[in-house]
């Protein structure tokens, strides 16, 4: 039995087979691209949301050397002026950075931070809101621009 007599009679089998491993090649791929995809999309909306809390504290910090703030009135007018922007994390950024976690330790380490430093900075700032507001109300000495 030569060769050609070998493939003629097994063809169907060696296409199947041929076939099967050629689709299964093209399915890795498409994954492989797609995941890919998700990744960057996932990427993108971590970049945005960090990019925004960072340009809110950018331009509070340009506005407080304008309005020439004292460093002692600093604290307090930064994080009433930061309140009043609500710079916050958009609701896709736990579920992103979930997706990101995998491709680097070091990127992990402080990506999974972020949401626990935004909330506890949150809570600060409502404190700190409460503190002003009670005393625009006891002393009116205060000047608080956060609308509830």
């Amino acid at each position: 039995m030569n060769l050609l007599e070998f493939i003629f009679k097994w063809q169907t089998l060696i296409g199947a087979v041929l076939g099967g491993i050629f689709a299964l090649a093209t399915a890795f791929v498409v994954a492989i691209t797609v995941r890919r995809r998700e990744d960057v999309t996932s990427g993108m909306v971590v970049i945005a949301d960090l990019a925004a809390v960072r340009i809110a504290a950018e331009a509070l910090n340009s506005l407080a050397k304008h309005e020439k703030i004292k460093k002692k009135e600093m604290p307090l007018w930064f994080s009433d002026k930061l309140v009043s922007s609500h710079p916050k994390l958009s609701a896709l950024f736990e579920a992103s950075v979930a997706r990101l976690m995998p491709l680097d330790v070091y990127l992990a380490a402080h990506l999974s931070l972020c949401p626990s430093i935004n909330g506890l900075y949150w809570a600060i700032c409502r404190g700190r809101h409460t503190i002003a507001t009670s005393n625009v109300r006891i002393t009116g000495r205060f000047c608080c621009t956060h609308k509830r």
